[in-house]
């Protein structure tokens, strides 16, 4: 049996979609491998050469995730990544949290923060524009906001 998994192995690779298939693994996986909302502000992009470059919502989240880098590769070791590229680029949401069955928040866009900001600035109480701040995001990252 080692001899024929090896052999398919060999022609998959001859093929070149070994990697193809290391990074469909990778991305079935994702939010199971990291949970919210790591998950839900990035997403594998593409593999070359066993190095994974991962999109990044932001340039907040890129930031935060180069703290992250080797934690992320010792998840990763098990799909043979050597090494991880993150870049900003486009992430797709995934409204669906798998772990417990519930929504997850979509991430806000620089558009909707601004609205939330502006909206907010002229609310003098401290306490009362916290509150409304908090409502407002939650508002605007639930699915199903402005056809999402």
């Amino acid at each position: 049996m080692e001899k024929a998994s090896s052999f398919f192995e060999s022609i998959i690779n001859d093929l070149g979609l070994g990697e193809a298939m290391h990074l469909q693994r990778i991305c079935d996986r994702w939010h199971g491998l990291f949970p919210p909302p790591m998950s839900l502000h990035t997403q594998p992009d593409s593999l070359r050469n066993g190095t994974l470059h991962i999109n990044v919502d932001s340039h907040v989240w890129l930031q935060e995730l180069h703290f992250y880098q080797t934690h992320i590769l010792e998840k990763l070791h098990a799909y043979r990544i050597r090494a991880i590229k993150l870049r900003v680029g486009a992430v797709t949401a995934n409204t669906t949290d798998t772990a417990n069955g519930n929504m997850a928040l979509i991430p806000l866009d620089e558009e909707d923060r601004c609205f939330i900001d502006a909206t907010i600035a002229v609310i003098k109480d401290d306490d009362l524009r916290a509150i409304i701040q908090k409502t407002m995001q939650k508002a605007f990252s639930r699915p199903g906001k402005n056809g999402r």
